[in-house]
């Protein structure tokens, strides 16, 4: 494997200012940072700006990108590069967390707050005490459409709407991270054990067809549907066996084996998958970008694609 992603010469620091944490806490101390390491930093303040960032990456011949984002920044950095052929070869990403969603970073990220874990990967990147991993990126793309999206984490229905509550409540009250997802998680999980669903805000099913591995069409009443090629997610929870690619895991309505289904998916024991197809009226989410789709839209597809290269700390896998 190509490993001139080593040289320090080779690399470079996006960083998208407007991202959560980014704008919140402000990025001068990456930027000091990156500054005193010699290090290009292309910074930007609109997401529309990536697409010239990333072609002159290309054209200075680039092969580790440091990104300074969250998970949407990282999604639309995979559709930019994997749309184009301006790199000589797909190059190596590096994750700070920069983002109010950092799901993607959680698995393959470098720990602490960004200047510091700037910092770190650095040194680790001089001594060589890095390494890389690998994750298959998921392709999301609508019938009639050429437009591909790339992510890591796909779901529907249910886990939409907890989402969108999240932010809403949670995050606008300055409660984030580990402490959003507790009380979040926590709380649709206490609302399918009391049941009476069907009029719930975030748990009521919803109408879905359902085509697994372009096998028949199922119709289905979903609470929730989940695509994920991560192997750490929120809470610690693991949902892919080990050297598993990607997985998918569904709750339908009735729901009466909600624990077995919750303890499966914690022990990583989610269905293995290849692709999906689905029709209907719906909401999706990939890795934090919310999405609607409607039934004259006809099939969204999901697929598992190439996977993607992660500079990780040494020992990470």
């Amino acid at each position: 494997m190509n490993e001139s992603w080593r040289d320090p010469g080779r690399a470079a620091l996006i960083t998208n200012t407007a991202s959560g944490a980014n704008r919140r806490s402000g990025a001068a101390a990456v930027n000091q940072r990156a500054a005193v390491a010699g290090l290009p930093n292309h910074a930007l303040d609109r997401i529309e700006h990536l697409d010239d960032v990333l072609r002159r990456c290309a054209l200075e011949d680039k092969r580790l990108l440091i990104v300074n984002a969250g998970d949407g920044t990282v999604c639309r950095l995979l559709d930019i590069v994997r749309a184009h052929d301006w790199f000589a070869e797909e190059p190596v990403i590096a994750l700070l967390r920069g983002g109010t969603t950092n799901m993607i970073h959680r698995d393959v990220g470098w720990p602490g707050r960004p200047e510091a874990a700037l910092g770190n990967l650095l040194t680790a990147l001089g001594d060589g005490h890095c390494g890389e991993c690998e994750r298959h990126v998921l392709r999301i793309h609508r019938a009639g459409s050429d437009i591909i999206r790339h992510g890591f984490f796909f779901a529907t229905h249910a886990v939409v709407r907890a989402i969108l509550r999240v932010r809403g409540r949670l995050h606008s009250r300055a409660s984030t991270g580990t402490v959003s997802e507790i009380l979040s998680t926590g709380a649709m999980i206490w609302r399918l054990l009391r049941g009476r669903i069907e009029h719930d805000p975030v748990l009521r099913p919803v109408p879905l067809e359902v085509s697994r591995d372009q096998g028949e069409w199922r119709r289905v009443s979903h609470i929730l549907l989940m695509a994920m090629t991560l192997r750490k997610m929120i809470l610690g929870v693991r949902p892919l066996a080990r050297d598993q690619g990607a997985g998918v895991a569904a709750l339908n309505a009735p729901h009466y084996r909600i624990l077995p289904w919750l303890w499966r998916l914690a022990r990583g024991r989610s269905d293995p998958l290849q692709s999906l197809s689905l029709r209907g009226e719906f909401s999706w989410i990939l890795d934090g970008e919310v999405y609607d789709h409607h039934a004259a839209d006809g099939v969204l597809s999901v697929d598992v694609g190439e996977p993607v290269r992660f500079l990780v700390p040494a020992g990470r896998s």
